[in-house]
């Protein structure tokens, strides 16, 4: 398999595992488990009209590279009242 064909097999299973209506941090922190990811942390916070996750991945470099760090909030982007899910906005930006 060529690397772009790796790398695009690798963007839709994330938004396989994104664009369920019943997505979950736990379930976006198991996949990046599955990838080799050992320090996820998932934390929800809930308010009146509902709740996020917000997902932590560190990703250390070690002696190939630096460390990367991503923050990441499950939910669309510029979603508005009970969407649930990526909204078009956000399958905008993974496109780009």
């Amino acid at each position: 398999m060529t690397e772009v064909a790796s790398v695009l097999r690798e963007v839709m299973e994330a938004m396989e595992v994104l664009e369920t209506p019943r997505a979950s941090g736990n379930d976006v922190a198991a996949w990046l488990r599955r990838w080799g990811a050992e320090e996820v942390q998932v934390v929800q916070v809930s308010g009146e009209a509902g709740s996020t996750d917000f997902v932590k991945v560190r990703i250390p470099g070690g002696s190939r590279g630096p460390t990367l760090g991503v923050i990441g909030r499950l939910g669309g982007v510029g979603a508005v009242g009970r969407v649930r899910g990526p909204s078009e906005s956000a399958r905008a930006c993974v496109r780009r």
